[in-house]
């Protein structure tokens, strides 16, 4: 991905594929911060009233449970800003007409703290495949506190 978009990552957390008691499989969305405003701007009473029901169901999403994450919102008010955000993203996130970024494809071990890319395919402005990318031969490690490490404990649970 190129450019100074503002980007965030979605995991469909439905999709993750348990090939055993170690190794996982999952596809992510990336979606610029533009696209999911554009979305809401002509989707808002929808979303809305989805988030809110959520809300007031108690729902927070697994990321704000993670203890590196908690610890950045300890403000009780700043917390429920957060996840009310966070909640809509989301929402927007799992429509099937929301232009994505790039579409990428993990393989995930648990054990060894290890991960793989096995595709990724990314759009332009358009929808339109501007470059797909075949899968590593060798994993990666994880680095602790990033995105990965945080990936990986929501999937593998805490290390």
């Amino acid at each position: 991905m190129s450019g100074n978009e503002d980007t965030f990552l979605f995991y469909d957390a439905d999709g993750v594929q348990r090939l055993n008691g170690q190794v996982v499989r999952f596809w992510l969305k990336s979606i610029t911060r533009a696209n999911l405003e554009k979305y809401y701007g002509t989707h808002e009473s929808r979303i809305v009233e989805q988030v809110s029901r959520k809300i007031a169901a108690g729902y927070t999403p697994k990321f704000f449970n993670l203890d590196a994450i908690r610890v950045q919102y300890r403000d009780p008010t700043t917390r429920q800003y957060v996840i009310v955000e966070a909640s809509r993203y989301e929402a927007i996130a799992n429509e099937i007409d929301v232009p994505m970024r790039a579409r990428i494809y993990f393989e995930l071990d648990c054990r060894e703290r290890k991960t793989r890319l096995l595709e990724m395919t990314t759009f332009g402005s358009k929808g339109e495949v501007a470059r797909r990318s075949l899968a590593q031969r060798e994993g990666e490690f994880i680095a602790p506190d990033s995105n990965g490490d945080w990936q990986a404990q929501l999937i593998c649970g805490a290390r």
